[in-house]
């Protein structure tokens, strides 16, 4: 009975590792790039960005996640989740920190709302890698209890 009982909380404890991970990673994720919306508008205004070119730009990102968590099914049962979660933030990051450079590389307002946007558009399509991998991980893991386990 002892042994049952502690095989029993070792899936518990297994539960909980991904639990707080993927609620872990989805918190850095959502931090990471919230963060430069909340000074994005204030800075554009100075670059002298119209407004509704700043809604553009800071719509991107989650367009490029709808796009790509359509297809991220298909790639976390090609490669596995492990390496979905790491391929979309080895790829995610430099992209983000991309963003603050183009100021520096493009001339032009025109040139700088398009690289802004593409940066966002692919940081989104990276972005969404390992957050579709956290659902399907959360959801599968806890069947019974999926409504709540979704809410955190």
């Amino acid at each position: 009975m002892g042994k049952l009982m502690a095989v029993g909380s070792m899936i518990r404890q297994d539960w909980f590792r991904l639990y707080a991970g993927c609620m872990f990673l989805l918190g850095c994720q959502y931090a990471t790039n919230a963060f430069p919306v909340s000074f994005f508008p204030a800075f554009a205004d100075d670059l002298g960005f119209h407004s509704m070119t700043t809604g553009l730009i800071l719509a991107a990102y989650p367009l490029g996640m709808s796009i790509s968590s359509q297809v991220a099914p298909l790639i976390i049962w090609r490669i596995g989740t492990r390496n979905t979660c790491v391929l979309g933030l080895s790829v995610m990051a430099p992209i983000i920190a991309c963003f603050g450079f183009v100021p520096d590389v493009a001339d032009g307002n025109d040139a700088r709302g398009v690289l802004f946007f593409l940066v966002q558009f692919f940081a989104g399509m990276c972005g969404a890698l390992p957050e579709t991998t956290c659902f399907i991980m959360i959801g599968s893991k806890f069947k019974e209890h999926s409504a709540a386990a979704m809410v955190g």
